[in-house]
């Protein structure tokens, strides 16, 4: 059985933007702080008070907003995709507005995409599991080499996927009302199908 990764990409992303803006924000306190240390009257004193605000208003609370998505996100909680989404959207404005649009814009358009992709998937997979419970079923995904009997599914497909853990090329079945949805429905558990066609077989 094909382990899912412990850690979704979308989180990593996150905890990569949170560490990017905590890096220069801990570059701006200690330029506040050697500023703050310098004669009094001077030129340097008197702009030291600009990168600690700096740091304090805008890129410490941006970090921590970008590590609580990438927590959230870690745990497959709805609201990280919300708060993920609404960061990449400001962030996409705010690099319209300023000089870095031209290399800036597409990287946060493009994590828009993928957000709103992942969180589509998100969306299938939970609705999956909520109709496996109301029809008393335990909801658990199926392993690769076994053959689903959700009641909902109405085809039977069999598949060769490479999983993301160790690279290996498996074989099975999987049940699912199209070929599309056994594919959204292998790729959650962690397999990157490389064929998918209608057994001989269906599930009733």
């Amino acid at each position: 059985m094909a382990l899912k990764p412990k850690v979704e990409r979308a989180s990593i992303l996150f905890y990569v933007l949170g560490a990017v803006h905590c890096i220069p924000g801990v570059a701006a306190v200690c330029i506040g702080i050697h500023g703050l240390q310098s004669p009094p009257l001077s030129e340097a004193r008197t702009w030291a008070y600009l990168p600690l605000v700096m740091a304090a208003v805008v890129l410490f609370p941006w970090a921590a907003i970008a590590f609580v998505a990438a927590y959230k996100l870690q745990k497959q909680a709805f609201s990280g995709w919300a708060i993920g989404i609404t960061y990449c959207v400001v962030n996409a404005v705010l690099s319209c507005l300023g000089i870095v649009w031209i290399y800036m814009a597409p990287v946060y358009v493009g994590m828009i995409w993928y957000l709103a992709r992942r969180r589509t998937r998100a969306r299938y997979r939970r609705r999956k599991e909520d109709s496996g419970d109301d029809d008393g079923s335990s909801g658990s995904r199926c392993a690769p080499d076994s053959r689903a009997t959700e009641e909902a599914s109405t085809t039977l497909f069999s598949y060769a996927a490479i999983t993301s853990s160790t690279g290996e090329i498996v074989t099975g079945t999987i049940a699912a009302d199209t070929p599309n949805d056994a594919r959204v429905s292998l790729e959650d558990q962690g397999l990157f199908p490389t064929h998918i066609q209608e057994a001989d077989e269906g599930v009733t």
